[in-house]
């Protein structure tokens, strides 16, 4: 299909070899465009940082309040979702001791299954990228306004007002844009310091949760909002609810999704990549799930609904329960700690979604001037695109609602999971001639441990996306299968564009993605 569509005469318009191909390694390193100098702990920190903000403090508590069927099975969820995502992570694993590059989802793809294909799904993933950019910003004025309210400190009401959420989200946009243009050290530096603070409010939120009977957490919750909590006297958890609960969850482990995009940046990558990704799945779900259980433990989940349903869902959130049933001064601490952990989570959010549009620029699917880098060897173009997409998506959020957003984040990560799984069976029993002689697809293919976790993450990606096809009380615009759509229609819209100007430059895009990228 790849060739059909991109044939063209190639000339001017072949790309650097890649490390240990002709040109050799002096040659190579030269014409790397990003600064390969990260190591493991930079990946885990990377990938935990990515979504222990709002996933875990916001969406896990929330997710009671959009589908009350789930009941108490919301800790479960968290650890099954992680438990699932294994095989993605075996894939990821495999594909990055093979291929480690920037453009890591969207470069399998394309040279597994199909260029079309990559390039529309990776633009799917894109627009969830920019989605969860709003949402983070979004929620990081909400639990920074809950800090300043627990501290008694003016200013808390405008910080929770549409203005105050649209100029807070801004700025944190922002701030984090100029913190990558400084280089990718700084950001290594920056997530490996609030991976710590993530550790020091996990624990924190442990301690609490495990140590406070729930009886003292309503007494005073039913003190503070004049709300009256009881049980209700029945009720049965369903498994679409909890699929649906699952789904949202999903959002909570897209950094490991995303710590694959540093591998245009890593030392060795090759060994460091794979060791880096397993070890960030197991923080995760051990972090993710401690606090989840944690939370629930103290806070009835039949609590949370009555609480939202009368204004006071921000009670539910991590940093809120810890305001209830803590002293005031831990209270205020922790929402501090929590507000900068959310807020943090742009950073990473930023850094894969840039050097995705970096790969496809250095492919030639985008203009070449989205793989620019600065004097610090930054992907700037990338990084401005992807903040003023952000940008636009906090206007959004902030002025409709989040909870669609966070789905289609959600629906996006299941989406290429399940397109680069279709793209490990094409390599192993579909197209099998087209890739002899490429050292790189039997490295990631080998053996039957690949094609069983393909099969294993098509099945998750299809039952889970299946139960988030649309959103309860949400307009056509903003359910998921629609904004889908447009992604579908814009990344379609992108691709020909693409063939048009490579037709122009006399680029063969068949060949370029028939190799290995260079970074």
């Amino acid at each position: 299909m790849t060739e059909n569509i991109d044939t063209a005469v190639t000339s001017g318009g072949s790309t650097s070899p890649p490390e240990g191909q002709a040109g050799g390694k002096d040659q190579c390193s030269s014409a790397f465009r990003l600064a390969k100098v990260i190591g493991v702990a930079a990946i885990v920190a990377s990938a935990v940082a990515n979504e222990y903000g709002s996933g875990v403090n916001f969406v896990a508590p929330q997710s009671v309040g959009v589908y009350p069927n789930i009941e108490g099975l919301v800790p479960l969820a968290m650890l099954v979702t992680g438990i699932v995502l294994l095989p993605k992570v075996f894939l990821f694993m495999r594909f990055s001791k093979a291929m480690p590059t920037a453009g890591s989802t969207y470069a399998w793809i394309s040279r597994t299954l199909s260029l079309p294909v990559a390039f529309v799904a990776t633009i799917i993933w894109l627009v969830g990228f920019a989605g969860a950019i709003g949402v983070i910003a979004f929620t990081f004025g909400t639990f920074l306004g809950q800090a300043f309210a627990s501290a008694g400190w003016p200013g808390a009401h405008a910080l929770l007002t549409t203005q105050g959420h649209i100029i807070i989200g801004l700025a944190a946009i922002w701030v984090v844009f100029a913190l990558h243009s400084t280089g990718i050290k700084n950001y290594s530096a920056f997530v490996q310091v609030l991976l710590g603070l993530i550790v020091i409010s996990a624990v924190t939120m442990a301690i609490y949760g495990f140590t406070t009977p729930p009886a003292h957490f309503l007494s005073v919750a039913q003190l503070k909002t004049g709300v009256k909590l009881s049980q209700p006297s029945s009720g049965h958890a369903s498994l679409s609810a909890f699929l649906s609960v699952m789904t949202l969850l999903v959002f909570a482990y897209g950094g490991i999704n995303s710590a694959p995009t540093l591998g245009g940046e890593t030392r060795n990558a090759k060994t460091t990549m794979s060791r880096g990704i397993l070890l960030a799945w197991a923080v995760a779900i051990v972090l993710y799930t401690l606090v989840t259980l944690a939370l629930f433990q103290v806070v009835p989940w039949w609590a949370v609904p009555e609480l939202v349903k009368a204004g006071h869902s921000s009670l539910t959130t991590v940093p809120g329960l810890i305001g209830v049933i803590a002293p005031k001064a831990v209270a205020v601490a922790f929402s501090l700690l929590v507000a900068l952990i959310v807020g943090k989570t742009l950073a990473p959010q930023l850094m894969a979604s840039s050097r995705t549009l970096f790969a496809l620029g250095q492919d030639h699917m985008l203009p070449d001037a989205v793989s620019k880098t600065n004097s610090r060897k930054a992907p700037i173009v990338a990084l401005v695109i992807m903040a003023i997409a952000g940008s636009g998506f906090l206007f959004e959020i902030s002025l409709t609602g989040f909870s669609a957003g966070v789905v289609v984040r959600s629906f996006s990560i299941l989406i290429v999971l399940a397109v680069l799984a279709v793209g490990v069976l094409n390599v192993r029993f579909g197209q099998r001639s087209r890739f002899n002689g490429k050292p790189w697809a039997e490295a990631a293919t080998h053996g039957w441990g690949p094609p069983v976790a393909a099969v294993l993450s098509i099945v998750v990606s299809v039952v889970l996306v299946h139960a988030v096809l649309s959103v309860a009380h949400k307009g056509i615009f903003y359910q998921p299968w629609f904004q889908t759509v447009l992604a579908i229609i814009l990344g379609l819209i992108l691709y020909v564009w693409a063939i048009i100007r490579a037709k122009r430059q006399h680029l063969n895009l068949g060949e370029i993605v028939a190799e290995a990228p260079l970074e």
